[in-house]
């Protein structure tokens, strides 16, 4: 339930988690393709052992975005920091989330930190576990 990202953000590969939900819509996909992966996933039609630009991509996402109601514009970097966030959200440890979004810095991925205060929620203080 690993994917690997090639040449993401800053031309870096790295790996990231692969849901379940979405392995199942890639299979469906897999199985509709007219053009079969090869290299890639999504291989341009008259190169499968290439990628789509970055501003092909782009806009792919921008017009999904569109497509899906969504009033705000609709980007990969979007796409990347509310993947984060809903990571932070939902409890997942800062270290892992820095390895999947390839920072090289935890202080570069705590920023996500001040994005929001719900995931404070529930965290005992180890002051109240103390003995009076």
């Amino acid at each position: 339930m690993v994917i690997t990202v090639r040449n993401g953000k800053g031309n870096k590969d790295r790996q990231t988690i692969l849901g379940k939900k979405l392995l199942v819509t890639l299979r469906k996909y897999f199985k509709k393709a007219s053009v079969k992966p090869v290299t890639y996933l999504f291989p341009r039609k008259d190169d499968l052992h290439s990628t789509f630009s970055r501003r092909h991509t782009q806009r792919f996402i921008h017009e999904a975005g569109l497509k899906a109601g969504i009033k705000k514009p609709v980007s990969p970097h979007v796409l990347r920091h509310s993947f984060a966030t809903h990571l932070l959200e939902s409890g997942a440890n800062l270290r892992k989330i820095q390895v999947m979004l390839g920072h090289r810095s935890l202080s570069t991925t705590a920023v996500y930190t001040h994005l929001t205060t719900d995931f404070l929620k529930g965290v005992i203080s180890p002051l109240d576990k103390l003995d009076k």
